[in-house]
């Protein structure tokens, strides 16, 4: 009524300004539903089949569910290193992912303090080539194994530890060690991995924890992770198992410095075996490896779990993800001294003659019974391997 009693041209400029200010609502409106929508996290849309939607599903969407990545995924593309700065860092953070000097805790600088014979040597730096020799902070050395056995590390540790001349010892050519140069001039180990653990875990000065180097390659300028542990594989340079003999593991999961070796009591369990006539030292890599496989196949360590450990609806007890650790393990030394004549009959079996260093020795083994290795006993006689065999290790 009141716009009738208009004037036409008043009513036509009421009626034009009231269609624009719809336009600019509208516009407004869908300009925030395509900015909800794009926001809106993937899984919170609604389904393609629900009551709001008769649409069948796309197939791009099915495909990117399916290609999602799970939690524990690694994209190995992503694995890219920095080559234009060199990192002395030990941490996680550089480790194997990126390398990255700025989220580094630096290894300390000190000026080493060695025996005269390494006296001449210079520090180790990215830029050595494969022959070299040079000086290398046993802090900066990067595993390339998961495991070690931890008392064989002890044993080494004590024996360090009770020499007279420690710089003496840690100079002698059997504890030279072999490193190949990684991106970001990453110094990686690729033998002595117990000697030089027990150097860094032993009462040895700070400034006396270096050795004597030989470089074995230098791969530093690779393009990729994936790249360098290819090159690593295919020499022989990485065992990639962890302590209950599951490989190959993926090698993001190496520790990032010698501290991140868990133990592996088969592989010390093989170690004995050699020492007292089992089979002999031998130059294949990761010879004792492999023998320690051979014995996890055929004898079990008695595990010990603590009173209230199980939690009722918990997945696994701590016991099943670390069993050899010294809370779950705490008779390991006990139980190795009762298996190690077991374990050199063992490696006499027809069934280990493949195996490196087969070479069964009776005479030796013999000799050695009543005596001690790293403070190991070996009884090798009839009455201890029954024991053994009755006490449900076999």
């Amino acid at each position: 009524l009141a716009l009738s009693k208009m004037p036409a041209a008043n009513r036509r400029t009421l009626v034009v300004g009231a269609g624009v200010l719809a336009v600019f609502v509208c516009v407004a409106l869908f300009g925030l539903a395509i900015t909800f929508d794009v926001a809106l996290p993937h899984e919170e849309k609604l389904p393609p089949h629900s009551e709001h939607s008769s649409k069948a599903p796309e197939t791009e969407t099915s495909i990117e569910h399916e290609m999602s990545p799970s939690p524990n995924h690694i994209d190995d593309s992503d694995m890219v290193y920095s080559t234009e700065q060199e990192c002395d860092c030990w941490c996680p953070t550089c480790h194997p992912v990126v390398v990255d000097c700025d989220m580094c805790m630096q290894v300390d600088e000190v000026t080493p303090v060695v025996h005269p014979d390494l006296a001449n040597l210079t520090l180790c730096t990215s830029n050595e080539q494969e022959g070299d020799r040079c000086l290398i902070d046993a802090f900066k050395i990067k595993p390339t194994e998961m495991a070690i056995a931890v008392q064989e590390m002890l044993c080494k540790q004590r024996s360090l530890e009770q020499q007279e001349d420690q710089l003496h010892e840690i100079s002698t050519s059997q504890h030279h060690v072999p490193l190949v140069i990684g991106p970001g001039g990453l110094f990686y180990l690729t033998d002595h991995h117990h000697f030089c653990r027990a150097l860094l875990e032993s009462n040895v000065p700070r400034e006396s924890k270096f050795l004597l180097a030989k470089i074995q390659a230098n791969w530093k300028d690779v393009d990729s992770s994936v790249e360098f542990w290819q090159k690593m594989l295919q020499n022989g340079y990485t065992w990639l198992s962890d302590e209950k003999g599951h490989y190959p593991q993926h090698f993001a999961y190496l520790p990032s410095t010698l501290f991140g070796m868990v133990n592996d009591p088969y592989r010390m369990l093989s170690y004995l075996a050699r020492k007292n006539g089992g089979y002999s030292k031998s130059r294949t890599l990761y010879a004792e490896y492999y023998w320690a496989d051979y014995f996890r196949q055929r004898i079990s360590f008695n595990h010990t779990y603590s009173d209230g450990e199980y939690v009722e609806d918990a997945p696994y007890r701590f016991c099943d993800a670390a069993p050899y650790s010294a809370f779950c393990f705490p008779d390991e030394q006990e139980q190795l001294e009762k298996l190690a004549p077991v374990a050199v009959r063992m490696a006499w079996d027809e069934e280990a003659k493949e195996l490196p260093g087969y070479n069964p020795d009776p005479e030796k083994a013999e000799d050695r019974s009543g005596t001690h290795t790293c403070g190991f006993g070996f009884y090798f006689d009839d009455e201890h391997q029954e024991m053994a065999r009755r006490s449900k290790h076999m």
